[in-house]
């Protein structure tokens, strides 16, 4: 509040606030703050309209923990993971395809593997 009333962020911004009920339960509002100005061009007041968005956030916060989890799964298998695009460009490999060949030092790509078997392309 103390930006908008400064002056130093005038444009209206949404802002998230988390707010432990009575129950315990947790409540998630999002508002938009704006001045109202008096004749005179000086603060007025302030006008503030919140939106109950617990559901949006709740779902956000599931969104990031399962990636993390995912992440943390893919990184650490020793399963070989990738992901590619609509075009099929490999846009993700796990770090276990580093260890697909045995006695390989190098650290393969996917575009390198002969499709037909495990080996490295030649």
């Amino acid at each position: 509040m103390r930006d908008l009333l400064s002056g130093e962020n005038s444009t209206a911004v949404d802002r998230v606030h988390r707010f432990i009920r009575a129950d315990g339960k947790i409540l998630w509002v999002e508002g938009n703050p704006s001045i109202v100005l008096g004749a005179d061009g000086e603060v007025a007041g302030i006008v503030n309209v919140f939106r109950d968005v617990t559901r949006r956030r709740l779902a956000e916060i599931a969104q990031v923990n399962g990636e993390a989890r995912y992440r943390a799964i893919a990184e650490r298998t020793a399963d070989i993971i990738a992901m590619s695009d609509n075009d099929g460009r490999i846009i993700f490999t796990s770090p276990s395809t580093r260890w697909s060949w045995p006695g390989d030092s190098r650290k393969p790509r996917p575009a390198e593997r002969n499709p037909r078997g495990n080996q490295p392309a030649r």
